[in-house]
């Protein structure tokens, strides 16, 4: 899969309205500060999105949609009850994904991407039986 640079991201980003380049940006630093075993996020093409991963698992990705004036979030594993407290859950077979139009969606989404964080630690942390 090809993969974006930062630069690219960013200049999607720019496209974004005032709202949700500060939507992208609070996701993105609670995604960051999230736990200490953080690797480098990945830009991808397909999506057009930003991934974030602990010890080889991703553990949320957030694909900025400036048309549409919102963030989609995917948060593997998050209860879909969680997520439709932050935005509109789409029935996709990849998702769940969760559409964030506004911050009060981004904050109720913080702990769901806390518990990703964590439930991507205790997955990489499992000694597969021999």
């Amino acid at each position: 899969m090809k993969r974006l640079d930062a630069k690219e991201f960013d200049a999607l980003r720019d496209k974004c309205s005032t709202a949700t380049q500060d939507v992208l940006d609070f996701l993105r630093t609670a995604a960051q500060h999230a736990g200490a075993e953080l690797e480098e996020p990945s830009f991808e093409v397909r999506g057009v999105g930003i991934t974030y991963w602990s010890r080889g698992k991703r553990f949320c990705r957030f694909d900025p949609k400036p048309q549409a004036g919102h963030v989609w979030a995917l948060v593997p594993g998050a209860a879909r009850a969680s997520l439709e407290g932050a935005g509109i859950v789409s029935k996709r077979e990849d998702g769940p994904w969760v559409t964030i139009k506004n911050m009060r969606g981004a904050v109720r989404l913080v702990p769901a991407i806390l518990e990703a964080y964590d439930q991507a630690e205790r997955d990489s942390r499992r000694v597969p039986k021999a």
